[in-house]
């Protein structure tokens, strides 16, 4: 089972973790009902993870 939260926008959110070879991060992700397979993230996590 999940648990997330519903944040101060009334959006429903879920902890997700993100990761590269050597790092993971934990992330709170706002759930997107009309998901079309992308991922959108903060600029310091991607720049944390190194990504691309």
């Amino acid at each position: 089972m999940m648990q997330g939260k519903v944040n101060q926008n009334c959006e429903a959110m879920l902890p997700i973790v993100v990761k590269n070879v050597d790092i993971m991060k934990s992330v709170d992700a706002v759930i997107d009902t009309g998901f079309s397979g992308f991922l959108t993230l903060p600029m310091s996590i991607i720049t944390d993870l190194d990504l691309t």
